[in-house]
Formats: C-alpha cells, sequence, structure tokens
C-alpha cells in the first residue's frame, strides 16, 4: 500500500512512500521520474529539503536515507535506529531530525546535511523551530522539552534544554511551533491540547474533548488552532484557545488535519478511509474516498493529493479552476445549474499549459500511471 504522498516546495513534483520498501518520484501529472531503491522495509516518511534539492525518506529497516533531487542515493543515516518513523530538514536544509515510533529505548537523533550524527534527544517527539535555531522534543511522561539548537551541537548529548513544559497527564503525541515561532502547541492522551509561550511557560488549555488528542496544528497566521482526536472528531480554536467548532461526521477516529496555505479551507483524513474538505469556519465541502492514507494540499493550495492502497490522486480545489475543467469537458460554456454543480473538487482533468483535457491521472503508486476515464 501507498504510506503517504506529498509535494515538493513548488509543487512540481511528488513523492510517494510504499509498504515494499521503495519511494517513487513522480512529477505533478503523475509520470514517473525515478524509483528509489534501498530501503528493505517499509517506508514509513519522505520528504523533500526546503530548496528541493535533496529527498530524506524514513524506514521500519531501521535507516533514514538521503538522496539528490534525481533520487541518487547520497547517504545512509545510522542502522541502529531501531525504526525510524520519521525524519525531518531544518528550515535552512542544514540539519536533520529523526524520530522513532512509540519503543522503549528509541530516541531522537539530531544529524548534519550530510547525514553525520551530532546529537541524541531522549525523547520520541521532535520539530524545529520556525528559525531552525531551536527544537521541541516530547515523551511519554506527559512533558515537552524546548532546546536551542547551538547548545546542543556544543554539548552534544549531555546539552541541558532550555525549560521544560509540564502540565499534561498523559503521553504527548504531538509538538508544533507557531508559524512566528513565538508559541508551541502540544497534543496529549490527556484529551487536551495546550498552548505556550515561547519560554515554555503554559498559556491555556484546550479541553472539553472525550477522548485523546492525536494532534494539534495552527493556522499559517497564527490565529486559530486544529485538533483532531480519536472520538471522530476535529475542533476549531482561537489563538486565547477558545473553542470555534466541531468538525463532526467523520465514521473513525481522525488521522490528521491540516489547513489550507492561505487558512480558508481545512482538510482532515480518517481511519475509515475517507478525507474530507471543510471551509473555514468548519462546514463540510467535499468528501474523498478510495481507502486514503494521507491527504495534503499543494503548496498553492490550488490541489489536494491523496494516497491510498496502490493509488494516488491529485484534484482541483479552487472554484475557477472546476469551472475552467468542467467547461473543457463538456466543450462549451456551462448552464447556472452546470456551474452549480462543479463547485467541489473534481479529480484533475485539465491540462492548462496546452489547454487540452486529459484522461483524470489516477495513477498506479508503484507502477506505471494509468490514466483513469474521468467521471
Amino acid at each position: 500500500p501507498v504510506k503517504s504522498a506529498v509535494f515538493s516546495p513548488d509543487g512540481q513534483r511528488i513523492l510517494t512512500t510504499s509498504g515494499d520498501g521503495t519511494v517513487r518520484l513522480w512529477d505533478a501529472s503523475g509520470q514517473p521520474l525515478a524509483t528509489l531503491s534501498g530501503h528493505t522495509a517499509p517506508v514509513k516518511s519522505a520528504v523533500f529539503s526546503p530548496d528541493g534539492q535533496r529527498i530524506l525518506t524514513a524506514s521500519n529497516d531501521g535507516t533514514a536515507r538521503l538522496w539528490d533531487a534525481s533520487g541518487q542515493p547520497l547517504a545512509t543515516l545510522g542502522g541502529d535506529l531501531g525504526m525510524a518513523y520519521r525524519a525531518v530538514f531544518s528550515p535552512d536544509g542544514q540539519h536533520i531530525l529523526t524520530t522513532p515510533p512509540n519503543f522503549d529505548g528509541l530516541w531522537v537523533r539530531l544529524w548534519d546535511a550530510s547525514g553525520q550524527p551530532l546529537a541524541t534527544l531522549t525523547d520520541r517527539i521532535a520539530v524545529f523551530s520556525p528559525d531552525g535555531q531551536r527544537i521541541i522534543t516530547a515523551s511519554n511522561d506527559g512533558t515537552a522539552r524546548l532546546w536551542a539548537v547551538s547548545a546542543i551541537l556544543n554539548a552534544g548529548t549531555n546539552g541541558q534544554p532550555l525549560s521544560t513544559l509540564k502540565g499534561h497527564g498523559g503521553a504527548i503525541k504531538s509538538a508544533v511551533f507557531s508559524p512566528d515561532g513565538q508559541r508551541i502547541l502540544t497534543a496529549s492522551d490527556d484529551k487536551t491540547a495546550r498552548l505556550w509561550d515561547a519560554s515554555g511557560q503554559p498559556l491555556a488549555t484546550l479541553g472539553g474533548n472525550t477522548a485523546p488528542v492525536k494532534s494539534a496544528v495552527f493556522s499559517p497566521d497564527g490565529q486559530r488552532i486544529l485538533t483532531g482526536s480519536y472520538n471522530n472528531t476535529v475542533r476549531l480554536w482561537d489563538a486565547s484557545g477558545q473553542s470555534l467548532a466541531t468538525l463532526g461526521g467523520d465514521p473513525a477516529p481522525v488521522k490528521s488535519a491540516v489547513f489550507s496555505p492561505d487558512g480558508q479551507r481545512i482538510l482532515t483524513a480518517s481511519g475509515d478511509g475517507t478525507a474530507r474538505l471543510w471551509d473555514a469556519s468548519g462546514q463540510p465541502l467535499a468528501t474523498f474516498s478510495g481507502l486514503i492514507t494521507s491527504a495534503v494540499f499543494s503548496p498553492d493550495g490550488s490541489r489536494i493529493l491523496t494516497s491510498g492502497m496502490s493509488t494516488a490522486r491529485q484534484y482541483l480545489v479552487r472554484i475557477e479552476d472546476l469551472r475552467r475543467a468542467a467547461a473543457c469537458r463538456v466543450g462549451r460554456g456551462l448552464t447556472p445549474e452546470e456551474v452549480a454543480r462543479f463547485q467541489v473538487p473534481t479529480p484533475l482533468a485539465f491540462d492548462f499549459a496546452t489547454r487540452q483535457c486529459p484522461p483524470v491521472y489516477s495513477w498506479q503508486a508503484t507502477g506505471t500511471p494509468t490514466p483513469t476515464p474521468a467521471p
């Protein structure tokens, strides 16, 4: 099965990960560019560097791997990670963090850009701040720790955190910085998310959930917050932690919830294999099906990319693009009824460069792209 699919920073390429140990590189139309082979177990994550010139993958084979933009191997990061659940670049691309699954004895590791180890941090979750100067880590003991990258580089594994964030009564499932780096948001098994200032002082508790909170993210402008929980709901909050809306309707636990790049839409993925699109106030717009395992926006917000089983699909999002695609399909202007019909996302079916209507690319992410007739 296809585990995930992500866009490059410019939106012109796509990476898909697979249970067969391979990663595949595609252009934005679904044409194959390269297969990244070398992992010997399912690949859990794959990301582009901020400049799009390198690729970073993490696998259950205990390694993370660094590749160039064409898919040629550059370095292998460790063989003793035990299972690398996730690997990410720092915002400047000069450092790498690898994080393990939730098993005892497996820890976060910091590496340089060439794949040389720098330090081990005894936590299981880790993210860089937007400026790359700090790291927030978190663990099953309900605490999070704020680190200065410079201090870690000077002291290595013996470095001390800037502060320890205490307050959660259960394991922390996610931790992120606000876009301006001035706040920190954590989500926990204790059924709450918590908001902290940049020094680690508590600001607010986002409660009212009836199940553990799996994820919490800021909107691009930092003025709203999304939390996703195991009670099948996503909740929308303002920047002070006041509840604004509850996005219900998911028949299974929420796997992820993200804002569009402009903050005007929300995309959720659920454990039942569906993804849902919502407006900024939490009203439903569309449902996507197909045993979906991940769903993301393109960097410009004009497309949605889903992965599921052996298939990755792209969907148009913007109304003006939908109308153009619909008019292209029918070969004439649209009636008012047809305009109303094409207000929701539809599989990508319009070549804006050639002004032609190619087939929908619902390509097989483990093989050759297979054009699927447009509905």
